[in-house]
C-alpha cells in the first residue's frame, strides 16, 4: 500500500465551507475524525496551483490561445506548468521515501469512451506523453505506467462480452494514440507500460477514516501499490455534479471487474455491485474514492475542453483554452479549474467534501495560482442545461446552503405568531429551543430526514452568509408546501399550497449588504417529506450560466452556543424518495387513508386512447406531479407541469360530486362527477408555456384494465436472446406495433423505453399500461444516410445497447472505429423515410440517440394505444423472426 503521511484535523469553517471566526480552534465535539491522503500543504498554508497558457511568455515557443498546437509545444506546456505546480517536490519525496531505481509512478488520465485524441472527450495523448518526459527528466529510472479503466471491452475479452453485450467494444489505448506510446523511438529508454484497471487484482480497501457513500471499495493494484500517482484530467461540464476534472476523474480507477460497463452497472450485471451515480450520493462516492486513490499530483488537460456535456454524444461541444493547470493539492487544481470555465467553486458539491475531509483547499482566495492569472486565461462555459431532466436540474442548480439552525416542528395546534421574530436578533446556536448546526447532505434540505419523523405543522431554518459588498443578488427558492423567507428582517417571499420541489422553484431579487446577512426560513407542512432549498446566486438572465453562487459569499452562523455538529446521512438511492421523473408520475393508490384520492390508470372503451394517472408534462424532461385531498365532498386536485390526466371514481373519490382543479395555489376549474364515467382532463397553454384555462369532458368507462386483449403463446423477453444479435423479441414486436399503428417505414425504441418482458398466456390491458411509459410517437421525416448516422450513434452509446427497430435489417462490427461500424443494412442512403420513435428519444436524441437536432411532430398516437390495438388486431402475439441487428464477431 503507498504511504500515507499522517493525517489533520480541520477546524469547523474548513468542514461546513463556513467562515466562523467566533469558534475556536479546536476540533467540534461530535465531528468523526476522518483519515484523508497525505495534505498537499501544512495546515494554513496556501496551495499553488499553475496555470500555463500557450501564449505564456517563458514558453520556448508562445503562441496565441486559439491557434492549433504542435506536439512539442503542448509538451513544452505540460513541463511548465508541472514545474511550476511543484512537480519536482513530490518526485524528490518519492525518491527520498522509496529510491529512483524502484519509482513507480502511475497516470491516470481519462478515456472512457474509445475516442480519438484532441476533442476534448478524453484526455489528449499528447499531455500525457509531456508528463511522461517530464517524469522521466526528474527520476530516470522509474517505471511509469499509463494506466485507465474504461467504459470499454477490448475484442479479446470475449467471456466479458458475453455477459456485457452492449457495453462499447473496442482498445480505448489504441484509438487515442496511447499504444503509440510503447514504440515512440524518442521515449526509448523509458521504462513504459499500459494498465487497463478494470482487470487489475481488485482488493477491497477501507476508505481512511469513514466513508461518506460506503465504508470500502475495491482498488486495482496499481492504484493500491504505485509510489507516486499522478492525475491527468480533461477539463469537462457534467450534468448532477457540474464538471468532471480532477477528483471525478476518480471513477475510473472502479475496476470493471467489480463494478462493470459502466461503473454503476455491476459485474456480472445486477449484482448490486455498481458504483451508484445518484444526485443523492455521487459527490460523496467522487469523494471517498478521491481519499482512497492517495493521489500526489494533478496535470489537467485543458488544450480543449468540453462545455455544455462532457462528451460529443451527449451534447457536448469543444472549446479551445490551450491550458495546461497542475499542482500537488487536487481539490484546489479542481477549484481552479472551475474558476477556469467561469464556475464558482462552491457549487461544486464534491470541491467542498474534498475541503471537508482535509484533501485540500477549495476556495479560490486561499489558493495562489502561478503562471498567469485566471482572469486572462479562462472563459464562461456553457453549463449543462437545467431542462434535461434530473442531471440537468442538479448539474445546473450546483450547490445551495446545506448548514443551518433549525427551529420545530410545531404542532399547527400549538402555532402562534411571533413564537420567531424575524427581526429580532439573531438565535444562538443550541438555545433557545434552536438547534446546533445542522449540516445537511442535499441542496434539498429535508427536515423530515433531520428529525426522524413526519412534520405536520412548522419548521424554521436559519442561516447567515457575508457578503464582500451592498449588491443585488438573487434568492433561488424552492419547497413542496408552504414557504416563507425573510432577509435582513424584511419579508422577501411567501408561498402557499403544494407543488413539486425543484431547483428552484422561484428567483427573488433582493438586495444584500457588505458584511453579515441574517437569512430566516419559515416552512409549513401538511403531509409527505418536508423540503426546501435557498441559494443566494448572482443575477444573470442567460439561462446557458445562471445559477451561479455569488462571488464572494460565504454562508455562516451566529456566534455562540457550545452544539455540536449533527450530521444528517447522505440518502442511499435506495432510500431516496425522489428518483427521476418517469418514476413519479404514478400516484399512490391508497383507497383507505381517510382524506386521500386514489387516482388510477383506466382504458377507455375499445382502448381508443391510453393514458395513465399523469399523462403528459407541459415542459419536457421536468417532474410532473399531481395531488389530491378530498373535504366534504369537494376534492381538490393540485398538478405541476402536467398538461392532461384522466380521473377516475374509486375509494373517497367515488363519493366526491364536484372536482376543483388547481395549479399551484390558483383554482382554475370546477368540474362535476358523473357515476359510471371518467373525466379527462386537459390543460389549454399560452404562449409562455403557463396554463391558461382546462377544459373537462366524461366518457364511460365501458372498458376494464384488466380486459384480456390477446393470448401469448411464449413469454415475450426484452433481453437478449443471442450474443451476436442485438434486437430483442419484445424490442421487434414493439417497433413493429408502432409500425402498423402510424404507417411509418422505419421506428427506433430505446431498450430503456420497455420496462418488463410480457409473460406468456393472456395478455392484458394492464400488463400493456406497466410495459410503457406514457409516451407519444412522435415523426420525423430523414434519408437512409441519416438513418445510418444514427445507428452509428447507438453503437457507441454504451450499455443499453443499440435502438431496437422495425423496417429493416443491418449488420454492425463494433471493433471497426466510430463511424464505421454499420458494415451491411436494407437501408437506401438517398431515400427519405418517414420515422417514428418516442417522444422521449425525439426530445433527448441531440444528446443521446441522434446526435444532432432533427425536426419532429407528434402523431396524435401514444404508445400504449399503439401496443393495445397491435395486439387486439393480431389477437395472438408471437415474436417476429429475429436477426434484425447482427453483429461481427
Amino acid at each position: 500500500m503507498k504511504r500515507r503521511s499522517p493525517i489533520f484535523l480541520i477546524h469547523l469553517a474548513a468542514i461546513l465551507g463556513l467562515s466562523l471566526p467566533a469558534i475556536g480552534a479546536e476540533p467540534l465535539a461530535g465531528e468523526p475524525r476522518r483519515e484523508a491522503a497525505p495534505a498537499p500543504v501544512a495546515p494554513g498554508q496556501r496551495p499553488t496551483v499553475a496555470v500555463v497558457r500557450s501564449d505564456y511568455a517563458a514558453l520556448a515557443d508562445p503562441v496565441p490561445p486559439e491557434q492549433l498546437l504542435t506536439l512539442s509545444q503542448i509538451e513544452d506546456l505540460v513541463r511548465q506548468a508541472c514545474l511550476l505546480g511543484g512537480l519536482p517536490a513530490v518526485v524528490e519525496r518519492a525518491i527520498a521515501a522509496r529510491g529512483s531505481d524502484s519509482l513507480w509512478v502511475a497516470i491516470k488520465p481519462n478515456i472512457v469512451e474509445v475516442r480519438r485524441s484532441g476533442s476534448g472527450d478524453i484526455t489528449d495523448v499528447r499531455v500525457v506523453r509531456g508528463i511522461v518526459r517530464t517524469v522521466h527528466e526528474l527520476a530516470p529510472e522509474a517505471r511509469i505506467s499509463v494506466a485507465e479503466g474504461g467504459a470499454w471491452i477490448p475484442p479479446e475479452r470475449q467471456e466479458v462480452l458475453a455477459r456485457v453485450p452492449f457495453a462499447e467494444v473496442g482498445d480505448g489505448f489504441a484509438v487515442a494514440g496511447y499504444r503509440d506510446l510503447l514504440t515512440d523511438p524518442t521515449l526509448a529508454g523509458i521504462d513504459l507500460d499500459l494498465i487497463d484497471l478494470n482487470y487489475d487484482d481488485p482488493r477491497e480497501v477501507p476508505v481512511p477514516g469513514k466513508g461518506y457513500s460506503q465504508a470500502s471499495f475495491f482498488m486495482p493494484r496499481t492504484v493500491r501499490e504505485c509510489d507516486l500517482l499522478i492525475d491527468a484530467p480533461v477539463l469537462k461540464i457534467i450534468g448532477v455534479v457540474q464538471m468532471t476534472v480532477a477528483m471525478k476523474n476518480f471513477i475510473g480507477i472502479a475496476p470493471g471487474m467489480i463494478y462493470g460497463w459502466s461503473k454503476s452497472a455491476g459485474y456480472p450485471p445486477d449484482t448490486g455491485h455498481g458504483i451508484p451515480h445518484h444526485s443523492a450520493i455521487l459527490g460523496e462516492t467522487i469523494s471517498d474514492l478521491t481519499a482512497l486513490s492517495g493521489v500526489d499530483f494533478t496535470v489537467v488537460d485543458a488544450v480543449v475542453g468540453k462545455e455544455r456535456a462532457r462528451i460529443d454524444d451527449d451534447g457536448g461541444r469543444p472549446v479551445r483554452l490551450n491550458t495546461v493547470v497542475a499542482g500537488a493539492d487536487i481539490v484546489a487544481v479542481d477549484a481552479v479549474s472551475a474558476g477556469l470555465m467561469g464556475l464558482n467553486p462552491a457549487d461544486v458539491e464534491y470541491i467542498t467534501l474534498g475541503e471537508r475531509r482535509g484533501l485540500g483547499v477549495g476556495r479560490l482566495e486561499a489558493i495562489e495560482v502561478k503562471g498567469q492569472p485566471l482572469a486572462l486565461v479562462g472563459r464562461r462555459f456553457e453549463k449543462y442545461p437545467a431542462d434535461w431532466g434530473e442531471a440537468g436540474e442538479r448539474g445546473h442548480y450546483g450547490q445551495g446552503n446545506r448548514t443551518w439552525l433549525v427551529r420545530g416542528p410545531i404542532l399547527a395546534s400549538e402555532w402562534r405568531e411571533g413564537v420567531v421574530n424575524p427581526g429580532g436578533p439573531p438565535p444562538v446556536p443550541g438555545e433557545g429551543g434552536w438547534s446546533g448546526p445542522v449540516y445537511f447532505p442535499d441542496d434539498k434540505i429535508d427536515l423530515e430526514r433531520y428529525t426522524d419523523r413526519p412534520i405536520q405543522g412548522v419548521a424554521f431554518a436559519y442561516c447567515e452568509f457575508v457578503a464582500g459588498e451592498s449588491r443585488a443578488a438573487e434568492l433561488w427558492l424552492g419547497s413542496d408546501e408552504g414557504l416563507r423567507v425573510w432577509l435582513n428582517g424584511e419579508a422577501v417571499y411567501r408561498f402557499e399550497g403544494r407543488r413539486r420541489h425543484r431547483l428552484p422553484n422561484d428567483r427573488v431579487p433582493v438586495a444584500v449588504r457588505a458584511g453579515r446577512n441574517a437569512c430566516l426560513v419559515e416552512i409549513r407542512q401538511q403531509r409527505g417529506p418536508c423540503e426546501f432549498s435557498l441559494k443566494v446566486c448572482e443575477p444573470e438572465t442567460d439561462p446557458r450560466y445562471d445559477g451561479r453562487t455569488l462571488p464572494g459569499l460565504r454562508y455562516t452562523l451566529p456566534p455562540g452556543g457550545h452544539a455540536a455538529v449533527h450530521e444528517v446521512p447522505a440518502a442511499m438511492p435506495k432510500e431516496s424518495r425522489h428518483g427521476e421523473w418517469f418514476e413519479e408520475i404514478y400516484v399512490q393508490q391508497d383507497p383507505t387513508a381517510a382524506g386521500r384520492v386514489s387516482l388510477s390508470a383506466f382504458l377507455p372503451g375499445q382502448a381508443e386512447t391510453a393514458w395513465i394517472a399523469l399523462s403528459e408534462p407541459l415542459v419536457w424532461g421536468r417532474e410532473m406531479s399531481l395531488e389530491a385531498e378530498v373535504d366534504h365532498g369537494l376534492v381538490t386536485v393540485g398538478t405541476t407541469n402536467l398538461r392532461a390526466f384522466h380521473l377516475v371514481g374509486q375509494g373517497p373519490l367515488s363519493e366526491v360530486a364536484e372536482v376543483r382543479l388547481q395549479v399551484d395555489s390558483s383554482a382554475v376549474v370546477t368540474v362535476h362527477m358523473e357515476g359510471g364515467k371518467a373525466i379527462a382532463l386537459t390543460a389549454v397553454a399560452d404562449e409562455t408555456g403557463r396554463i391558461a384555462r382546462w377544459t373537462a369532458t366524461a366518457r364511460p368507462m365501458d372498458a376494464s384494465i384488466e380486459e384480456v386483449i390477446a393470448e401469448l403463446p411464449d413469454s415475450l423477453s426484452h433481453l437478449l436472446a443471442a450474443s451476436d444479435r442485438y434486437d430483442t423479441p419484445l424490442g421487434s414486436w414493439c417497433t413493429d406495433a408502432i409500425r402498423w399503428a402510424t404507417g411509418a417505414e422505419i421506428v427506433f425504441q430505446n431498450n430503456g423505453g420497455i420496462r418488463t418482458s410480457l409473460a406468456a398466456g393472456p395478455l392484458t390491458a394492464a400488463a400493456l399500461f406497466a410495459l410503457n411509459f406514457p409516451d407519444e410517437i412522435h415523426l420525423l421525416r430523414i434519408t437512409g444516410r441519416e438513418v445510418l448516422a444514427i445507428l452509428e450513434q447507438g453503437l457507441r452509446e454504451g450499455p443499453e445497447g443499440p435502438l431496437q427497430i422495425s423496417g429493416f435489417r443491418y449488420t454492425a462490427d463494433r471493433t471497426r472505429p466510430p463511424g464505421a461500424r454499420v458494415v451491411d443494412s436494407t437501408l437506401e442512403p438517398d431515400r427519405t423515410y418517414t420515422v417514428a420513435a418516442e417522444d422521449y428519444i425525439c426530445m433527448r436524441g441531440a444528446a443521446r440517440y441522434f446526435g444532432r437536432e432533427i425536426e419532429h411532430a407528434p402523431s396524435g398516437v401514444h404508445v400504449v394505444d399503439a401496443h393495445l390495438k397491435y395486439a387486439r388486431h393480431q389477437g395472438r402475439v408471437v415474436a417476429p423472426e429475429a436477426g434484425r441487428i447482427r453483429e461481427v464477431r
